[in-house]
This record gives C-alpha cells, sequence and structure tokens, in this order.
C-alpha cells in the first residue's frame, strides 16, 4: 500500500504516478471490513488511530491465515499512528507526491474545484489512438456508487472494485474518443443528471470493449488519485 491515506466516500483509488501504472486500492465508500480473527486486537470506535486502521485494513485483501491477519492489524494500527502525527500540510504534502503532482498543479486543481465545481482532464491512451475526458465527480455521483456497492452485498475485493469503477467511470466520463457524452450542469434539474448518468453507464456497459476498459479504469484511477490528493486535508489553498 502506498503512504497516501484517505477517508471514506472520497475518491476510493490510490496510485502512483501515471494511469498505467495505476492500481485500485480502496472503494469510495468503503465495504465492511471482513470478520476479523479471534486473536485480533480489540478496536476502539473512539479512537481516531484505530478508526484510521480500520479503513486501511477495508481496503486491504484478508490474508490467508490468522496470524498473517493478526500481523497486518498491527501494520495498518502503525500506519494509522504515523499519518496521524504529521500535519495537515504534511499529510497534503505526501498524498500530492504520491499522486504524481507538483504543488502548482494541485493547486490548479483545487482552484477549478472551487470556481467551477469540477475539474476536467484528458487522457492519451494507446499512443494517441484512444482520447478520453474525465470529471471529478459530485456528492449525488460518490452516493450513486455507495449504493451500487450495497447492492452487491459481498466482502468479495474483486466484486466490489468492479461494482465501484463502473459507476465511477460512467460518473466521470464526458467524451470519449470523438463523442462528448451527455452532461447536466450543477444547477439544473436532479432528474436530468439522473437521465445523464444513466446515459453514460448504458454507454460504458455498450461500447466501451472488454479489453480496454481495464486501460481506461487506470486512467480513472489515477484521475481520482490526482483528484484527491489535491482536496485533501491540508491543500495550501484552504489555509
Amino acid at each position: 500500500m502506498s503512504e497516501e491515506i484517505r477517508r471514506p466516500g472520497e475518491y476510493g483509488v490510490n496510485t502512483k504516478s501515471g494511469a498505467d501504472n495505476a492500481t485500485p486500492a480502496r472503494p469510495s465508500a468503503v465495504a465492511p471490513a471482513p470478520p476479523l480473527p479471534p486473536s485480533a486486537p480489540v478496536f476502539d470506535p473512539s479512537n481516531p488511530t484505530d478508526q484510521l486502521a480500520q479503513e486501511i485494513l477495508s481496503a486491504t485483501p484478508p490474508a490467508s491465515t490468522e496470524a498473517e491477519r493478526v500481523k497486518q492489524i498491527e501494520d495498518a494500527r502503525a500506519k494509522a499512528k504515523e499519518y496521524l502525527n504529521l500535519t495537515p500540510a504534511e499529510r497534503w504534502q505526501r498524498n500530492i507526491k504520491n499522486a504524481g503532482l507538483s504543488e502548482t498543479d494541485a493547486n490548479d486543481i483545487l482552484d477549478k474545484v472551487l470556481e467551477q465545481g469540477f475539474w476536467e482532464k484528458e487522457y492519451v491512451l494507446y499512443n494517441g489512438r484512444l482520447k478520453l475526458t474525465l470529471r471529478s465527480r459530485d456528492a449525488a455521483a460518490n452516493q450513486r456508487v455507495a449504493n451500487a456497492i450495497d447492492e452487491v452485498r459481498t466482502y468479495d475485493q474483486q466484486v466490489l472494485n468492479q461494482a465501484r469503477l463502473r459507476v465511477q467511470l460512467a460518473c466521470s466520463l464526458i467524451r470519449y474518443r470523438d463523442k462528448p457524452l451527455p452532461t447536466a450542469a450543477p444547477d439544473e434539474d436532479p432528474m436530468k443528471h439522473d437521465a445523464a448518468f444513466s446515459q453514460r453507464l448504458t454507454f460504458c456497459d455498450r461500447f466501451i470493449a472488454g479489453p480496454i476498459v481495464d486501460v481506461v479504469y487506470r486512467a480513472l484511477i489515477d484521475f481520482d488519485a490526482k483528484t484527491y490528493a489535491a482536496l485533501s486535508e491540508g491543500a495550501s489553498s484552504g489555509f
């Protein structure tokens, strides 16, 4: 796991710089962690370190043996404690570094989100053969993701990742090749937002070829990591 830590409901990904190298890390709405072994340390729900450790564990596939799972818990607690000892500014610096952003890039993302409610980025894949544009998501989109994960009702991380990424992509994808996809302005009727999302979801399911979708997902993961990092706790423009 990278050094970046995120909160539930935030952009649910973690990645190194570059869309081709990104790998999923955690769902945007944190799924319940698998049952812990009897010998596992007891978590204190009022302890911030334990709360963050549980968030880390929810993004970590459980080890195959009880001893290894207990070690995962201990490692998660140590990582949570170290992270919480950082100042907000230090956390932000770490997050943007892990996302492959400079301070200038991160502040530019933050300014765009504050000014217009979102930011966008074009990704050029397959040596220019495929271009797509992604837009950062709003609270309603995050709720759609949470609902999709809740409907799955499983601890299987692969199934959860698939459900999460499918809806996240439909929420964020606004252009594919030369085709603009339906969108709605922030102040438009919620029904228009729902209709636009449904059309984008149908497009993603039907027109993005199976072998290509994993590459598109990696671009989405990279985009979300940059979005989360720029807006994470300690962003310089927030002081």
